[in-house]
């Protein structure tokens, strides 16, 4: 059987109680992780484990700090910070279930327990850091997330998220390719 098809089996129950749309938010970063790989290289069995099972613990939290900090502060809330550890100690479960490569699996939970930490994972040296990164931001942008989050936070977030999106375009999005697609989400989403 498919190993990625065998991790997002095991993932599945824990996405499916996190957080409103979490398994589908990753099918999506897969999809944009394939990409970023093809196109930037890296090892693409760490990409795609570390994109499978980055979300894992937003099952394990109570996230409504999260929902009700502003959006420039939702990254400094407890629950992003408890997400990432729980999601590393569930990946590591889920990894040494499915004998991953020690060395692979080392660097899949360092890029899990930083994913959402921008200044650490953007100083990793590893390009595996920087796709994972790249497809987990990339689809903020896309028309289902924002519907997503719509739907999760204030009534207002719309206005505040087109202010947040920008600067995140900005700053987020290194390789060329990550650049080109993020400016593509920024052109269509002027037009709607």
């Amino acid at each position: 059987m498919d190993p990625l098809l065998v991790m997002k089996e095991k993932a599945y129950p824990f996405l499916s109680k996190g957080r409103p749309g979490d398994w589908n938010h990753t099918l999506r970063v897969i999809e944009f992780g394939k990409i970023l790989a093809e196109a930037e290289g890296g090892d693409r069995e760490v990409i795609l484990a570390a994109l499978v099972l980055h979300d894992l613990g937003w099952s394990q939290v109570d996230y409504s700090d999260f929902v009700q900090a502003p959006i420039f502060q939702k990254k400094e809330t407890q629950s992003v910070k408890d997400h990432m550890v729980r999601s590393t100690g569930l990946a590591e479960e889920i990894l040494t279930e499915l004998d991953f490569p020690p060395q692979k699996k080392a660097l899949v939970l360092r890029i899990i327990r930083h994913h959402d930490e921008p200044e650490i994972i953007q100083a990793m040296p590893e390009i595996e850091a920087t796709i994972v990164f790249e497809a987990d931001r990339l689809d903020r942008f896309g028309p289902e997330s924002l519907e997503r989050y719509r739907q999760m936070f204030d009534g207002d977030y719309h206005q505040k998220a087109q202010e947040f999106l920008a600067y995140g375009a900005k700053t987020w999005f290194r390789t060329p390719s990550g650049k080109r697609m993020v400016q593509e989400f920024m052109a269509r989403m002027a037009t709607d």
